[in-house]
């Protein structure tokens, strides 16, 4: 199948509301994923084409590939563009956004794991994601020992056999925030400090818009944990709600991430 019989999708999707969050994800079909991918990868600027040829990681250039061609696929039923007009910079910690003079522009993220490519999408404010797979918990504990604050360790030192998956927990719940911040990893592994009691997620010490942050955190699709920060505008914004589509346009069906959000 070539590009040209591809049905795109449709034109003009609306923003999310103040409350909602699109999350964006690949079908669970294997075969459906490549497909997507191997009809996009001729909307890539020539920046990001070059980009790609020089990667010598085989894994990340497909997770580059991939975040690439959702992002501007996906960004192009937003704006009624096509996706590869969409004009995509890089900041200073490597993340992508719109370099646009459309008036409302929305936020995104987009996060890889092994075979999973994830973009969020909101309509005000900031927000990052950030997925991971479960197998990488030990590494997570490992790192925790060395980076993580002295309060994370010693609720990681409560959770007994739970705690390297607490630690994963905790790292794609930095991740996340410093994303939405246009930040790195590193700058929020001992910048950002969390615990969790039950299903609220405390921030020490909290940062003085610290009631405007949205957090959550659950699984995803059995093998991952993933994580949405989203930084609101208004005060009044209690409730986020997650909205899953795959990249058809179709709502997912089924299992879905469906987290409970603490403020």
């Amino acid at each position: 199948m070539t590009r040209n019989e591809v049905e795109p999708p449709p034109i003009g999707r609306r923003l999310p509301d103040p409350g909602e969050i699109h999350l964006w994800c690949l079908p669970s079909d294997p075969d459906v994923r490549a497909e997507y991918l191997s009809v996009g990868a001729d909307i890539l600027s020539a920046a990001e084409r070059k980009r790609h040829s020089g990667m010598t990681h085989p894994g990340a250039a497909s997770h580059f590939l991939a975040g690439r061609i959702v992002a501007r696929r996906v960004l192009g039923e937003y704006l009624s563009q096509d996706p590869a007009e969409i004009h995509l910079s890089v900041d200073s910690a490597g993340k992508p956004y719109l370099n646009s003079a459309v008036a409302q522009l929305p936020a995104f993220s987009l996060s890889h794991a092994g075979g999973e490519t994830i973009l969020v999408i909101a309509g005000e404010g900031e927000i990052g994601v950030d997925i991971e797979a479960l197998s990488r918990a030990p590494a997570a504990l490992r790192i925790a020992h060395e980076f993580y604050s002295p309060e994370e360790c010693r609720f990681l030192e409560r959770q007994h056999g739970a705690a390297a998956s607490g630690a994963l927990t905790l790292w794609t719940l930095k991740e996340s925030i410093v994303k939405a911040q246009a930040r790195t990893v590193w700058d929020g592994l001992k910048g950002v400090s969390l615990t969790i009691d039950g299903g609220d997620i405390a921030w020490e010490p909290p940062p003085s818009d610290r009631n405007r942050w949205r957090l959550a955190t659950a699984p995803f699709r059995n093998s991952y944990m993933l994580a949405i920060a989203h930084r609101v505008s208004r005060r009044d914004s209690a409730t986020i709600s997650v909205i899953q589509y795959d990249v058809s346009g179709e709502t997912v069906s089924g299992t879905r991430f469906d987290p409970t959000f603490s403020g």
